[in-house]
């Protein structure tokens, strides 16, 4: 089934404030820094292209449909480049959608339809109506975002198991011994990277031999696509790459029992280790809170994440042996770069050192054989956030969190390309239809509407950017509060009455107390402020008769020796700082110098804790 591009395109910018967000975006300077997809190889192919017009990166995977038959779904999705991704998350697109009981449907089939239109797109653009004036827009596909399975049949490769499966680079790989049979497996060096016309002339070689020439099996679809570049408009991936690949490996090769007789096994500390993981209170935004390392394979990306982020370091410390726990901190500093809201210069060149560091001490430290193509596409990651932005920018996360959306649509095994396309249209037009009904319907309706659309709790707004949520309780301010006032307040009246919350949004963020009882797993208290200081809050109070929000807690002090955490000089875990936890004086401050969530995290030491620091405000939202 085939949804054309043009009409959906149509429906969204004549219907939503989409090209406005558009503009806006636009307008956005990045200051040096790479930001997001737009900042990276996006200015050099777009800087010749004339009049309006959008980009879309897009993906294609398979998705299997029931538990008792092979049967699988292959959508093909588009988002929008030139919105934030908080937009482009919730304007999720479908092209085409293939569903059979193979594994993988031909890519010919799935593919020309939207290629085609792409090309007359590009061409000759699409009317559209805005403010009453007609508007011409271009469309071009740059970006293709998918896992290394459905890469290769894309791009007409060998699978990353052929000679040649690396589709970025001419390294051949070796197949070793490994368990009872054998893999692939990528030995650490410089090796000549891909080039578009080169492959196109692999392609046409490997035609005419009837075999594949350095892993190119035939001309892709996509070498047809304007402006798109079949290597370097493709990315690694990193959450099935790395998260859902390289941090699952090494927990396996730590965790699992065939390997109890090697210096990396960490099965016998597995109890402390669920401990100290199972201890952690992460903030509200993140999806999940931890689960046992023993149910590891039940993970899903977004856990995987948060271990590889921000739990592993502080969870391994000192219990792993140090050429293995420095060699781990290398993949999670460059990570934690390279997926940071803004990446510099200077991050781009210390990720890199760091993740070559990484990927050439595996074959010392756990043995050739484990060398696999993901640890090898780890050395490609740097290049592609130059490219096209910030690892969560360039994330399939967004695209597979639409899957499950489409997954929900089935209700029975019955025509279901119909069901998901009848109810997926449904829920895109839902604009359109509340532009053309609900400006006439009755009150009653109306109220009704905007109730059903409101799921957000009771606020209270005080400041420009401080609302308080949910409930008060009102009654004199405490001994150690009154004292703390002084902190903030010239003068303060005893016996004065308070509302205490025990929630607030600051600039939209939301932040706990850990005066809040009825929150239990979660830590939502511990703050970053704007001046970079560390807070942790108790509770909030605003004075009677006023409409400032104060929080009450006490200062976190830095440890100054970062090294405490990793002896390398040269692994930077600037998201991961060592404080000290010993109880200060309790302080007032504005709410509205709260900055972010902090994942807190307790460690042996009762004196020290490890703060982590939020590297994006995306990935990790639930």
């Amino acid at each position: 089934m085939y949804m054309p591009i043009k009409t959906q395109l149509q429906t969204m910018l004549e219907n939503t404030d989409l090209y406005d967000i558009i503009c806006a975006t636009r307008e956005t300077n990045s200051n040096g820094f790479i930001k997001d997809i737009t900042d990276g190889k996006y200015r050099s192919i777009t800087e010749n292209i004339q009049g309006s017009f959008l980009t879309l990166s897009f993906n294609c995977d398979g998705v299997p449909v029931f538990k008792s038959s092979k049967s699988s779904m292959w959508p093909t999705l588009f988002v929008i480049n030139e919105v934030p991704l908080s937009v482009r998350k919730s304007n999720v697109l479908m092209a085409s959608l293939w569903f059979g009981r193979s594994d993988k449907p031909p890519m010919s089939v799935l593919l020309t339809p939207f290629v085609n239109e792409v090309k007359t797109l590009s061409r000759d653009g699409f009317y559209w109506k805005y403010n009453g004036e007609t508007m011409l827009m271009k469309v071009f596909a740059l970006l293709f975002i998918s896992d290394a399975v459905a890469r290769p049949l894309v791009q007409k490769f060998n699978q990353f198991n052929g000679a040649y499966g690396c589709g970025f680079c001419l390294q051949e790989g070796k197949v070793v011994e490994r368990g009872r049979g054998t893999a692939r497996v990528y030995k650490f060096e410089q090796p000549l990277l891909r080039q578009a016309q080169e492959t196109l002339q692999h392609a046409e070689m490997a035609i005419h031999q009837g075999k594949p020439v350095f892993g190119v099996k035939g001309v892709s679809l996509l070498f047809d696509l304007p402006y798109f570049n079949v290597i370097d408009c493709v990315v690694p991936e990193y959450m099935h790459c790395v998260l859902l690949g390289v941090a699952r490996q090494l927990a396996t090769l730590w965790f699992d029992t065939k390997f109890h007789t090697k210096d990396f096994y960490l099965g016998m500390q597995r109890n402390e280790i669920n401990r100290r993981l199972l201890q952690i209170q992460p903030p509200c935004n993140f999806a999940r809170v931890p689960r046992s390392i023993d149910v590891r394979k039940f993970w899903k990306a977004h856990e995987w994440l948060a271990w590889l982020v921000y739990y592993s370091v502080p969870v391994l410390w000192a219990l792993m042996h140090e050429q293995y726990f420095v060699n781990w901190c290398r993949l999670v500093g460059a990570i934690g770069l390279l997926s940071s809201e803004c990446v510099s210069t200077e991050d781009l060149a210390s990720a890199q050192q760091m993740l070559e560091k990484f990927v050439s001490d595996m074959e010392p430290l756990y043995g050739l054989e484990h060398v696999s193509f993901n640890i090898h596409s780890c050395v490609h990651m740097t290049q592609a956030v130059t490219n096209w932005g910030p690892l969560w920018a360039q994330s399939a996360f967004q695209f597979e969190a639409f899957n499950g959306v489409l997954l929900r649509l089935i209700k029975s095994s019955n025509a279901v390309v119909m069901q998901i396309c009848n109810s997926y249209l449904k829920i895109r037009n839902m604009p359109l239809y509340e532009k053309e009904i609900m400006h006439t319907a009755i009150t009653p309706i109306n109220k009704l509407y905007s109730a059903m659309k409101d799921n957000s709790k009771e606020v209270c707004y005080l400041e420009d950017s401080v609302q308080a949520l949910g409930p008060c309780k009102t009654h004199p301010v405490s001994r150690s509060h009154f004292i703390a006032l002084h902190s903030v307040l010239e003068v303060v009246k005893q016996n004065m009455i308070a509302r205490y919350y025990n929630c607030v949004a600051v600039n939209k963020k939301v932040f706990h107390a850990s005066s809040n009882k009825r929150i239990t797993l979660r830590n939502s208290n511990t703050a970053i402020l704007n001046t970079g200081d560390f807070f942790t809050v108790e509770s909030y109070l605003v004075l009677d008769n006023s409409s400032t929000c104060f929080a009450i807690g006490r200062f976190l002090t830095i440890v100054s020796d970062h090294a405490a955490i990793c002896r390398d000089r040269e692994v930077k875990l600037g998201h991961l700082v060592l404080v000290n936890i010993v109880p200060g004086h309790l302080v007032a401050i504005p709410a509205s110098s709260l900055k972010n969530k902090c994942v807190f995290i307790k460690t042996t030491n009762a004196h020290y804790a490890v703060v982590g620091l939020p590297t994006n405000p995306y990935d990790l939202n639930g």
